[in-house]
């Protein structure tokens, strides 16, 4: 019986995939021949003082050196009015100096709504410089706990999650905001995303910090940064493509890995913030605001296409790490989502079981089928059912497959401005057939290990 199995199930898998990536590749031959249509007129919005505030949250834990550029950035946006609240744990002596030094912080008395319980806030810092501008030195507890701090003084509408690792678009906070300006009555939230830039490409706020100067540029990165960096940019435009051709036909969404997102604040406060316990805070956020149904939560959460901004290429390390929490974080989405699936209306079910589906596809089943065809063509060679040869013609069909998918993300990619060109265009589409077998298997393992480590966890629940 196993030997019939292995067979039929490696041809099964490769089916699917092969069947996948041929729906992909005619989706994108088919968008990719227009340009998107700008979602609102630029020119207008950003100067009108109609335009609806929005407060920017900045959590900042660990990598506080770059914090003084990127404020620089955040506060450069081309957008009418905003401020930029900045949640740091334990702020540092001399990062504190720099940020009172360029815009003239001094502690205030700051009298604000407790509607989400935190840990306690040390003290609160206005700018003198520049009013937009309040950072806040507080116990640390986690991104969620800063998170939520920085809903509780949040003085506008929507609040905008943001990494401290960013160089943003000068007009990404406009274009994430498009939805919510056309119909800010029934938008929850906004994702967009965070493409990771080759090295190259990106100017880092740590070296703008340490050169003193704005535009110097970034450090060297780590050797497995730069091996892998024309993979985790290849990686950002495939999620792109994703966002383009499957999440904007739903009338809802969950945020993609590297992401910007605008919340509703009220809806936040409603649902009692961010979840201190969840491997994805944001995630977790998204999945409540689907599942609460719309007698209690109506509105919608989109997620757009565009690029907020670019952040430098990560360690393998960190990669595995941040791909580990992506798994636990989707475990925990299929949990929850089963769980309230009960106590929702039918057609909220219906709404959220093609948003878990499209989830599911591109985070867990995709991924599974390539790794258990691998897996079951290696053990039947071993076993003695199929040659080495035939597991090398695996190897070469799903690395090409890959690759075909990827210049189908490129060429959707080419419509928005920052594509790649010339010798960068042609050097990814060189290098896009070896990424299933040099970087896959990093994030394989990444995957295996985590969905073994939340399984456990079920089972002990």
């Amino acid at each position: 019986m196993l030997h019939s199995f292995i067979p039929a199930s490696i041809f099964f898998a490769l089916i699917v995939l092969a069947g996948g990536a041929i729906v992909t590749v005619v989706q994108a031959l088919k968008a990719g021949a227009r340009r998107e249509e700008a979602s609102i007129v630029q020119e207008p919005v950003a100067a009108s003082r109609f335009t609806i505030p929005v407060s920017i949250l900045l959590p900042v834990d660990s990598n506080q050196d770059a914090l003084p550029q990127t404020v620089r950035m955040l506060l450069g946006l081309a957008y009418p009015e905003f401020e930029v609240i900045v949640v740091a744990g334990r702020l540092e002596g001399d990062v504190l100096d720099r940020l009172s030094t360029e815009w003239g912080l001094a502690a205030k008395e700051f009298f604000y709504r407790h509607s989400i319980e935190t840990e306690p806030v040390n003290r609160i810092y206005r700018a003198g410089v520049d009013s937009r501008l309040t950072v806040v030195d507080k116990a640390g507890a986690g991104r969620a706990d800063a998170l939520n701090c920085g809903v509780d003084l949040a003085r506008y509408r929507y609040v905008c999650t943001i990494p401290d690792d960013v160089e943003v678009e000068t007009d990404g906070l406009l274009r994430v905001m498009s939805p919510a300006l056309w119909d800010p009555a029934q938008v929850l939230a906004v994702s967009s995303h965070i493409e990771r830039a080759p090295s190259g490409r990106y100017r880092s706020p740590t070296a703008d910090a340490s050169a003193g100067q704005a535009g110097a540029e970034a450090p060297r990165p780590r050797l497995s940064a730069r091996l892998t960096a024309p993979y985790q940019y290849l990686g950002s435009i495939r999620s792109l493509m994703d966002s383009r051709l499957l999440w904007q036909g739903l009338r809802g969404g969950l945020g993609p890995t590297e992401h910007v997102i605008v919340w509703r604040r009220d809806a936040l406060v409603q649902l009692g913030g961010f979840s201190k316990t969840a491997a994805d805070p944001s995630l977790d956020m998204m999945v409540r605001l689907q599942s609460a149904g719309p007698e209690r939560m109506p509105g919608h959460v989109v997620r757009s296409a565009e690029v907020f901004g670019h952040a430098p290429p990560a360690p393998l390390g960190e990669i595995i790490r941040r791909a580990k929490e992506r798994q636990r974080a989707a475990a925990e989405t299929i949990v929850e989502t089963s769980r309230a699936r009960s106590s929702v209306a039918p057609n909220v079910r219906r709404q959220e079981g093609k948003i878990v589906a499209y989830f599911l596809t591109s985070e867990l089943i995709a991924p599974l089928l390539q790794g258990w065809a691998v897996a079951a063509m290696v053990l039947g060679a071993l076993i003695g059912w199929f040659s080495w040869y035939q597991v090398v013609l695996l190897l070469v069909f799903l690395s090409f497959g890959n690759a075909i998918v990827s210049s189908a993300a490129l060429f959707l990619r080419a419509a928005a401005p920052g594509a790649p060109e010339g010798r960068d265009l042609n050097r990814l589409l060189v290098i896009s057939p070896l990424e299933f077998i040099l970087y896959r298997p990093a994030l394989a393992y990444a995957r295996v290990t985590a969905l073994g480590s939340a399984i456990a966890r079920l089972v002990s629940d």
